[in-house]
């Protein structure tokens, strides 16, 4: 079993936090970079990892594939984490939106995490409805005030290695993954959306083979993986859904409650963007 630490715009600041974990746990820390200097990749065994994974990205797009190319290539990745900022988050919404067969729902800008799960008071838009899933990988953004100044040790022993991931654009894992099963994506949009939001919510479902079903009184039970995007139906009124439901939305609805995963956001046309590119 795997700790992996995106160690991109800071984020190797958690690999002490990640190591404290391994060592409960009994699992590796896994370093993923894009960096070429041999010195900086040591640097980075020094602060804690056990190997450092040097990705093939040229630029920030890249990431989606190449690290759900990782979780379905590598051997039992329990967690990812991330430090927290607004292009972490965004990458982190992308990820799990592409593959939520093998992702948990993600926990934004966490301030507390022990190896058994995240604490349940967080900061930020995200809100979580249950815990870790030992079949799944976790993603989670911490802030940087909710982890110890990493300590760096030269004695420490690690090796560095070439990951031979997806590079750029969509990667053949995504669409596979969601079509994998015999239900499609059903991207199930509210009442009263704007043309841009229905034109977003349309290219979402066109990209994972899903399709689009305007929201008109009572639901029909809907199977397989669904993204409410301004669902206000109250709670009596929600099907009984067989399968994820990620719910985006400008503001708290009542479906948030029952959804594996709520995104409250005021930009939510951008995470339509992200989860779409």
């Amino acid at each position: 079993m795997a700790i992996a630490v995106f160690c991109e715009l800071g984020g190797q600041s958690l690999l002490g936090k990640a190591r404290e974990l391994a060592d409960e746990t009994g699992d590796r820390v896994s370093a993923l970079c894009s960096l070429k200097d041999s010195d900086q990749q040591k640097k980075l065994i020094y602060l804690g990892a056990d190997e450092v994974v040097v990705c093939p990205v040229v630029q920030w797009s890249d990431w989606v594939p190449v690290i759900l190319q990782y979780v379905v290539t590598q051997e039992g990745v329990r967690m990812l984490l991330f430090l927290s900022s607004p292009s972490t988050n965004l990458l982190m919404g992308a990820i799990y939106g592409s593959m939520v067969s093998r992702i948990s729902p993600f926990v934004e800008s966490a301030d507390l995490i022990t190896s058994d799960g995240a604490g349940r008071k967080l900061e930020g838009s995200v809100v979580v409805q249950k815990g870790f899933l030992p079949e799944k990988t976790a993603l989670l953004s911490l802030q940087k005030t909710a982890v110890a100044e990493t300590f760096e040790d030269a004695s420490r022993f690690g090796k560095i290695r070439n990951f031979e991931g997806a590079s750029g654009g969509n990667s053949p894992v995504l669409s596979s993954e969601i079509r994998s099963k015999s239900n499609q994506l059903t991207v199930l949009l509210g009442g009263g959306t704007s043309p841009r939001t229905s034109q977003l919510a349309s290219r979402l479902a066109e990209e994972y083979g899903g399709v689009v079903k305007p929201l008109s009184g009572k639901v029909e039970i809907i199977y397989g993986p669904c993204v409410a995007i301004e669902v206000t139906s109250k709670l009596r009124e929600l099907p009984e859904f067989k399968g994820e439901l990620l719910s985006i939305s400008s503001r708290r609805m009542p479906i948030n409650a029952v959804a594996e995963l709520s995104v409250i956001n005021s930009e939510m046309d951008r995470v339509l963007e992200i989860l779409s590119s």
